[in-house]
């Protein structure tokens, strides 16, 4: 894992705790069709920030895949949507009453292009139910391994103030120069 997933983990997952059961990423497809309302998915790329919650919105009516997740911004404008595969597992696991969210975790774009995409981290929290109801099936980790090579199950990390003091150090510098650097470049 490099730093700066390991910065985004503490930003965005650690505070989550333990509620949280796994995690992985995933690019979001369909980020160059304009969304329903004819608007842009592209000007909606634009203003996404990393660690910013996006919000599932699941589309049984629609023509292409009744199991089509749409994932948007708190006021419902759509970035993308999740692959068919990873939609089907997670509408299955949404009925099942397995709760999940998304997280903006890189915006995908190179200068002088009109290339854009989204990679987010999909968050699956522990199931509120009794586990003798679930059902096996698709929605299990064996699926998440196999097809999302990025999965990983949270494990137990120790928190930033037991972390040794050159490690905080090292951290907050890092941030600091991304912050210069990011300020510098505007």
């Amino acid at each position: 894992m490099d730093l700066e997933d390991r910065l985004f983990e503490l930003k965005v997952l650690q505070p989550l705790g333990a509620s949280v059961d796994r995690y992985f990423y995933v690019k979001l497809v369909g980020v160059s069709h304009l969304n329903p309302d004819r608007t842009s998915r592209k000007n909606v790329i634009k203003t996404l920030i990393q660690g910013q919650e996006l919000k599932l919105r699941r589309e049984p009516t629609n023509i292409y895949d009744p199991n089509a997740i749409l994932v948007c911004t708190e006021d419902g404008r759509g970035a993308g949507y999740l692959d068919a595969r990873l939609a089907g597992d997670v509408t299955r696991s949404m009925k099942q009453d397995v709760r999940w969210r998304s997280y903006v975790r890189r915006v995908l774009h190179e200068d002088g292009t009109t290339h854009w995409g989204v990679v987010v981290c999909m968050v699956r929290y522990n199931k509120l139910t009794d586990n003798a109801s679930s059902t096996p099936g698709l929605s299990g980790p064996e699926f998440l391994a196999k097809h999302y090579p990025d999965y990983k199950r949270i494990e137990p990390q120790a928190p930033l103030e037991t972390l040794p003091r050159w490690a905080v150090l090292t951290i907050a510098g890092l941030l600091l120069l991304a912050l210069v650097i990011a300020i510098h470049s505007c």
